[in-house]
């Protein structure tokens, strides 16, 4: 009994002195009050200069925060609450996709626990909540890192902590607020490194690795490279270290590492899974040589409010936490108390960190193989921890005050820093005159600061403090206040307008349907409202679904799918019976909605309702979830083509109507040569690929002339332009007959879009009009939907139809009547090895068919029940591995208490 008791204490004690111990004061929590509020007073004013809620009118959405995570936090409140059973496969993503991936990267954050308290037209003001919970978080656990390892006073402990958290890698990306929990982590994992190579205590850092990977596994990977590093510095930083002591205790650290790692199996496994159906599949890490950045630029990025909003789409490292922080660390490596192997090490690590910045390859690495969109570099934050614990390393060694040689050192090598940036700052452009003169000023200050013992003097302790928070804020400031901000009426306005129109549909419509707008706040509004549609923006969208949009003249992106201009066809397709169409809105206080495309077929549907943002029709004819078609579709043959979506959809067309003729649905149309208006065509390559130049030459002009195209529409059947996959609204605008014609953007293939219905007899002119001084493309084209023929033939598949009689996100269950004696049923699912299904209660295994994008089932002629369950299998072997963690966790604390025992 009492070898279990000890068993227990170990399992729980996770540092000596740490949280369990023998006495608790509750002077031991005074520093954390202190740092607690002095972060709440420096977030408070900035939130004030900002004019957050409830400051003002502005949110914290802001790029993706606004954009994807806070839809993904309504889908998280929603499943938790009410639909459990969306947790693992939802067709609120897309058009229907696992959820597992989603879950692991965005979602699992303990922290978000706290949205379950707020309603969701509360989510705005929720967003802000979430955020100081975490940097607050942020704050503390680096507070009690500084703490535990270098035993600082509760001032410089403070100061520290919030260069930490207020770090311009923090603050630039805290929006990607699903890393945070990462960087909440990092300095425990560190200290819990140090317990286990110094003291071999494991368990704390077994737990917490584990902790990490299924927190956020992005980030925990990074910091898993990194600790690979830190585990060496940490070795040598030990006084008396011999060879065979550092290979044991390197030994040690990855054994901890491996368990740990398994224990989080359940998360990992699953979600590499997820990675591999997503925008990794098909990528590889290419070998290059290139250099992005030189070190010059790299070192740019230490000084206060060293940042414009384009370094957050593509930029060099932000790596600034305050003046003290840079001295320190040129400090620490001139200070002759430091051993030179500590420094060796130190500066190997620095390098390594360096030439990752510089070399796009190795950058690759930290990254899991792919170039980020947007927010590179996004493990610069381990440099910025590494440097301020060299920083704390320094201070804590400074046994009185600065020595003159060191003072020297300090003074002349920041101010030719700081002056070579000065004369150069016009290669910088979010470099600033007066940030650099700030940053040479809080130097010198704080060098002056030195000459005195600071950590005996409590008022010079407290001054250096404020000035760590001056700088930090002013710091923040600079770099928050480029951000633009949802201003909180417009917000509100529109999603609850937005959820009541969805609820007004839902409410009085059980069947199984997709919903389609032509306007997004987002591209992950489905998730946000709780209603089937056909978009979604994320970074574990199933490759095959973007795929999909593609062949079929859909807008799509690696990690994104756009339905807004759906043929006719496609609508029925899909199964898309509600069709929101936005209005013009002019009022300021109201969201302003743009249409994706201009729908001139949308009339074709019944109109049900209006509401301040949107036009609601009803699609009376659909295909269903499941299509009979063809037993052509098995063949290998049976393929779409890249840049052919009328082909592709013709594809479709000829395997649902296989008794028809050959004649085609789609027929292509004249489309006059363009007139060139201050343009010139240079030259015209094979495959009809055409180079023109502008022969504008006045570069503060947007438009830089013009090709109008003219073309006549002889009958009122739907007309759809084929757009060449090389051009977008950055590149090109259009006017259709004098009047703006929108196009959605970006997309990877040629996109269909909707030009003309019911407009028997009318002549067009369409003005393709230049952005940029060069445009390369291939052609348009003009197609004719035999609109008639096509109604025919709905008319006579209405009798085939699926109908979905049971509905759940995660299994349905429906009948179909079909015709043929041997056919496929054909889902508009992607494929997903994971789905169960049966026809009559006899179990079917389903193919994936047309390029992998969706799956098929055969099926024999006359009445059928098939029956769908999703559950993926990666859950089984993920348990499995953390099965196998926890078992080595067991036996390694077994073999330590019969170590202890022996003692």
């Amino acid at each position: 009994m009492d070898r279990l008791t000890r068993l227990v204490a170990d399992y729980f004690q996770l540092y000596n002195g740490g949280i369990m111990t023998s006495k608790f004061h509750l002077k031991h929590l005074l520093p954390y009050f202190a740092c607690s509020i002095i972060f709440s007073l420096l977030f408070l004013f900035i939130s004030y200069l900002l004019h957050w809620i409830p400051f003002g009118s502005n949110t914290l959405l802001t790029i993706d925060l606004g954009q994807q995570y806070i839809d993904f936090f309504s889908y998280y409140r929603d499943t938790l609450l009410h639909h459990p059973e969306q947790f693992l496969y939802s067709f609120q993503k897309g058009i229907g996709g696992e959820m597992v991936g989603l879950w692991t990267y965005y979602l699992l954050s303990p922290f978000n626990l706290v949205l379950l308290y707020f309603k969701q037209n509360q989510f705005a003001f929720a967003m802000s909540v979430l955020t100081y919970t975490k940097l607050l978080a942020m704050t503390w656990s680096f507070l009690y890192f500084s703490r535990q390892k270098y035993r600082l006073d509760t001032p410089f402990a403070i100061a520290f902590s919030l260069s930490y958290t207020f770090m311009s890698y923090t603050v630039t990306y805290w929006l990607n607020i699903m890393w945070l929990d990462g960087l909440i982590l990092l300095p425990l994992i560190a200290l819990a490194l140090q317990k286990l190579i110094t003291m071999n205590r494991r368990n704390a850092y077994i737990l917490l690795l584990a902790l990490t990977f299924i927190s956020n596994y992005y980030i925990g990977f990074m910091i898993a490279i990194f600790l690979a590093f830190y585990a060496i510095y940490l070795i040598i930083e030990q006084n008396e270290l011999t060879f065979k002591k550092a290979i044991h205790d390197y030994t040690r650290f990855i054994i901890a590492s491996i368990v740990g790692t398994l224990i989080s199996g359940i998360i990992l496994y699953p979600a590499i899974t997820s990675l591999l159906a997503s925008k990794v599949n098909g990528t590889s890490i290419a070998i290059t040589s290139a250099i992005r950045y030189l070190p010059k630029q790299i070192l740019s990025k230490l000084f206060i409010g060293s940042f414009v909003f384009e370094e957050i789409k593509k930029g060099s490292p932000h790596l600034y936490a305050g003046t003290l922080v840079v001295l320190l660390v040129i400090l620490y490596f001139i200070n002759r108390h430091i051993r030179w192997q500590e420094k060796l090490v130190a500066l190997f690590i620095l390098s390594v960190f360096l030439l990752s910045f510089m070399y796009e390859l190795l950058s690759k690495i930290w990254h899991g193989g792919q170039d980020p969109v947007w927010y590179p570099f996004r493990f610069s934050f381990l440099t910025t921890f590494f440097s301020i614990e060299l920083a704390m390393n320094a201070f804590s060694k400074l046994r009185h005050k600065l020595s003159l040689p060191a003072t020297f050192i300090m003074m002349s090598s920041f101010s030719v820093f700081c002056i070579y940036y000065l004369v150069r700052i016009k290669f910088y452009p979010y470099l600033s005159q007066q940030m650099i003169l700030l940053t040479l000023f809080l130097g010198i200050i704080w060098i002056i600061l030195l000459q005195f013992k600071l950590k005996q003097h409590r008022l010079l302790s407290v001054i250096a403090l404020l000035f760590v928070t001056l700088d930090v804020s002013i710091n923040s400031y600079s770099i928050l206040k480029q951000l633009n901000y949802v201003p909180f009426e417009r917000y509100q306005n529109y999603t609850t307008v937005m959820t009541d129109t969805i609820q007004a549909i839902t409410d009085n419509d059980s069947d199984f349907y997709r919903i389609q707008k032509n306007a997004a706040r987002t591209k992950n509004e489905p998730l946000f409202a709780h209603y089937n549609g056909l978009d979604n923006f994320s970074s574990t969208l199933e490759s095959t679904t973007a795929q999909l949009f593609g062949y079929l003249g859909l807008p799509d992106t690696q990690a994104s799918v756009l339905y807004g201009n759906g043929t006719l066809f496609l609508d029925d397709f899909f199964s898309v019976k509600y069709l929101l169409e936005p209005k013009r809105i002019d009022d300021e206080k109201y969201y302003h909605l743009k249409p994706i495309s201009r729908a001139f077929d949308i009339a074709r549907n019944n109109k049900q309702a209006d509401n301040q943002y949107f036009t609601i029709y009803q699609n009376p004819d659909r295909f269903g979830l499941m299509i009979e078609v063809s037993p052509d579709i098995a063949l290998p043959t049976t393929q779409f083509e890249q840049n052919k979506p009328i082909e592709n959809q013709e594809l479709l067309l000829r395997l649902i109507d296989f008794n028809r003729n050959n004649k085609p649905y789609y027929t292509e149309q004249a489309l006059s040569e363009p007139i060139l208006q201050d343009i010139e065509l240079t030259k015209i390559e094979t495959g009809d690929f055409y180079h023109f130049n502008s022969l504008i030459k006045d570069v503060l002009q947007f438009d830089k002339g013009s090709l109008t195209y003219s073309f006549k529409t002889d009958t009122d059947n739907p007309y759809y332009l084929s757009l060449p996959s090389q051009i977008n609204d950055k590149k090109v605008r259009m006017e259709l007959n004098g009047e703006e014609f929108v196009f959605a953007s970006p997309f990877r293939q040629r996109q269909l879009v909707s030009i003309a219905d019911n407009q028997a007899l009318t002549n067009h002119q369409l003005a393709v009009i230049l952005q940029t001084a060069k445009l390369q493309m291939n052609q348009l084209k003009l197609y004719e939907f035999d609109l008639p023929r096509y109604e025919t033939m709905m008319q006579k598949k209405a009798a085939h139809r699926f109908e979905v009689t049971s509905f759940n996100h995660q299994q349905l269950t429906g009948n179909i009547t079909t015709e043929l004696e041997n056919s496929y049923l054909l889902m508009t699912i992607p494929y997903d090895k994971n789905w169960s299904i049966q026809i009559d209660n006899q179990k079917v295994k389903p193919i994936p068919v047309l390029n992998d994008t969706l799956m098929a089932i055969p099926v024999s002629k006359g009445s059928h029940q098939i029956t769908m369950h999703y559950f993926p299998k990666s859950i089984y072997y993920g348990t499995m591995l953390s099965m196998f963690g926890i078992v080595g966790f067991i036996i390694l604390n077994t073999r330590r208490l019969k170590v202890k025992t022996k003692n």
